[in-house]
C-alpha cells in the first residue's frame, strides 16, 4: 500500500519528514526516504534513561534521507543547549522546509517527540503564566505541552506570515493515549476515561484530531464523526484530486472537515498485546498463547477484551462512565455479533491470501513482510507429507530470515539473520521429536514478542501440539534476536540443498496474527 508521501510525491508534491520515525526498525526499504519522502531528518535518540537528557531532547542525532548521521549540539548545560531542545530544533526545520517550498505544493510530517518520557522541560521555560510545580512528573508533563503547544503556534504563524493559511491544511494528531502512574514516570491525567497508552480502553485510543485551513475548515467546530487515523491518507488524496488504488483502507472525510458534515461510522478494529512484555505476563498468570488485547467500535457500543480483564466486555462510550459499566450480560446477541465481526475482521487482514499446493516441485510464495520475523508476530504452518524423513529436505524458507525443514526425521526451525555484518550466534533452533513417516503433518510455528525489547516467544507445534517452545528467559547467553532480511525474496516451498525436490503436501492458508495462536486453532 501506498505512503500519504508517495501518493502525494506522485503528484507533484515535495514531501518532507521530520521528528520520530518508528516503523520497520533499522531496515532500509521501511526508512522515510524509501517511502516517499524527498528530504527527511529523522531523529534518532541515543539513551532514553539518560538522566541528563543528552541524547534524547538535547544532544541527539538527526537522520537524513542518505547515508551518514549528523549530531545536533550542543547537549545540556551548554550555554545555548535550549537553541537546540528537541521541539525547538525540529520546529526550527520545518519552518525551514515550509520556507523553501512555499512556491510549491508540500507535504510535511512534523512527527513531535515531546511529550514522551523522559520528562526533561526546557531550561529557559517561562512558567510565569502556568505556575506549573516543575518538581512533580505532572508538573513537567505540562511544561512540556505547553513548550509543543508554543513551538506549533509557531510553525501555524510562520505559515500564515508567508500567506499560505487559505492553502494550506494542518492536522494535528496524536498517536495514542497518555502513560499509566509509574511507568517512566510519566503520569497522564485521564480524567474519568479508562485505560492508558497501551490498552484499547478509550484512555489508550481516544486522541485529539485538530485540523485547520483557513476558509475552508470552519473554526470552532467539534464534529461527532467517529474517525481513524487510516482515514487521513484517502482525505488528503481527495483533497489533491488523487485516485487511490483499490484496497487502501480508510474514507475520504473530506465533506466532514469543509462542510462540517456528520456521516456514520463503519466499525472500528484494535488488535494489540495484553502485556508490554513477558514478565509482565509472567507475573499475572497469564497463557503466553492468549495475550491478546481486542476492541471493536460500532456507533457508540464497544466490545473490549482488556489487559486486566477475561472476557469481553460492552461498553457505551458515550456515557462518560469510563467504560466501567459492562452492558455485556444484558446484550448477549449484541456480544455475539460484534465478536463474530471482530474475528472475520481479523482472520480476513491475517490471512496471506494463497493456498499452494506442491507433488515434487518447488514453489515460491509471493513477498509478504508480515512473514519477516522483525516485523511482526505471526504464525505459519504447512501440510508435509512426511516421505524419506532421512534425508534433509526444505519444507519452507525465507531468506535471510526462517527456514522449516526436514533433517532426518525431525523437523527442525532455524530462525537467524543473515545480513553482512551480522553475528552466527543470532541464529537459534528448535526441533521436534521424531515424526511417523509416510502421514501429512501440520507443521506450525508462531514468533510472539516486541522487536524493541529483543526477544521473542518462539513456538513449533506438530499436529496441533506443541512440541518445542523458547522464551527470553531460556535463550542461550548472547543470543538476543533481531532478525531481519535486505531483500523482497519470496518465502521458497519445497526444495534440497541440491537443487532438487520431494516435498508433497499443501501450504496451507497461512495466518498472521499479533500473536501465537490457541493449539486448537492450528
Amino acid at each position: 500500500m501506498p505512503t500519504i508521501a508517495q501518493v502525494l510525491q506522485d503528484r507533484g508534491y515535495v514531501t518532507g519528514m521530520i521528528g520520530k520515525w518508528h516503523v520497520g526498525g533499522p531496515r532500509l526499504e521501511f526508512k522515510p526516504a524509501a517511502r516517499g519522502f524527498s528530504e527527511v531528518a529523522e531523529w534518532a535518540g541515543l539513551d532514553p534513561d539518560n538522566s541528563t537528557g543528552d541524547g534524547f531532547y538535547w544532544g541527539f542525532r538527526l537522520l537524513g534521507p542518505g547515508p551518514g548521521l549528523e549530531t545536533i549540539l550542543p547537549s545540556l548545560g551548554q550555554s545555548d543547549a535550549d537553541d537546540h531542545y528537541l521541539t525547538r530544533e525540529l520546529t526550527d526545520r520545518a519552518i525551514d522546509f515550509v520556507s523553501r517550498n512555499s512556491t510549491r505544493p508540500f507535504f510535511l510530517y512534523l512527527a513531535h517527540v515531546s511529550a514522551h518520557s523522559p520528562l526533561h522541560v526546557p531550561a529557559r521555560f517561562d512558567n510565569s503564566s502556568f505556575g506549573y510545580d516543575l518538581t512533580t512528573a505532572d508538573g513537567k508533563t505540562s511544561a512540556m505541552i505547553s513548550d509543543l503547544d508554543r513551538e506549533v503556534g509557531r510553525l501555524v504563524d510562520h505559515i500564515d506570515a508567508l500567506g499560505l493559511g487559505p492553502n494550506t491544511l494542518i492536522v494535528f494528531v496524536s498517536d495514542n493515549g497518555g502513560t499509566a502512574s509509574g511507568r517512566s514516570g510519566n503520569f497522564r491525567r485521564n480524567a474519568v476515561v479508562r485505560g492508558w497508552k497501551g490498552s484499547l480502553y478509550e484512555g489508550g485510543t481516544h486522541v485529539p484530531m485538530i485540523a485547520r485551513w483557513t476558509g475552508q475548515v470552519p473554526a470552532g467546530i467539534v464534529n461527532a464523526t467517529v474517525c481513524s487515523s487510516l482515514d487521513l491518507l484517502p482525505t488528503f488524496a481527495g483533497f489533491s484530486g488523487v485516485t487511490l488504488p483499490p484496497g487502501v483502507e480508510g474514507r475520504d472525510l473530506s465533506r466532514n472537515l469543509t462542510r462540517g458534515a456528520w456521516s456514520p461510522s463503519p466499525d472500528l478494529f484494535w488488535v494489540a498485546p495484553r502485556f508490554l512484555s513477558y514478565s509482565d505476563a509472567e507475573a499475572a498468570g497469564a497463557d503466553p498463547e492468549q495475550l491478546d488485547q481486542f476492541a471493536i467500535r460500532s456507533g457508540n457500543l464497544k466490545l473490549v477484551l482488556g489487559p486486566d480483564q477475561g472476557q469481553p466486555g460492552l461498553f457505551d462510550v458515550t456515557s462518560f462512565q469510563g467504560e466501567l459499566t459492562d452492558l455485556s450480560a444484558a446484550n448477549p446477541d449484541l456480544v455475539a455479533s460484534m465478536l463474530a465481526r471482530y474475528k472475520s475482521w481479523h482472520a480476513s487482514e491475517s490471512r496471506v491470501p494463497t493456498t499452494l499446493t506442491a507433488v515434487g516441485e518447488t514453489l515460491a510464495v509471493p513477498f509478504d513482510s508480515r512473514f519477516d520475523f522483525a516485523d511482526g508476530d505471526f504464525t505459519f504452518s504447512i501440510d508435509a507429507l512426511s516421505t524419506e524423513l532421512t534425508q534433509r529436505s526444505t519444507l519452507a524458507v525465507r531468506p535471510g530470515c526462517w527456514e522449516l525443514s526436514w533433517v532426518d526425521d525431525r523437523v527442525r526451525l532455524e530462525l537467524y539473520d543473515d545480513r553482512p555484518g551480522s553475528l552466527e550466534e543470532r541464529a537459534v533452533t528448535l526441533q521436534t521429536e521424531p515424526l511417523r513417516s509416510g502421514e501429512t503433518h501440520r507443521i506450525s510455528f508462531s514468533v510472539y514478542g516486541q522487536a524493541w525489547r529483543g526477544n521473542r516467544i518462539l513456538s513449533l507445534y506438530v499436529d496441533g501440539a506443541l512440541a518445542q517452545r523458547l522464551l527470553p528467559d531460556a535463550y542461550p547467553p548472547g543470543k538476543s534476536f533481531y532478525a531481519a532480511t535486505s531483500s523482497d525474496q519470496p518465502i521458497t516451498v519445497g526444495s534440497r540443498p541440491d537443487g532438487t525436490s520431494k516435498f508433497l503436501g499443501t501450504l496451507s492458508p497461512p495466518r498472521i496474527f499479533t500473536l501465537a495462536l490457541p493449539r486448537d486453532e492450528l
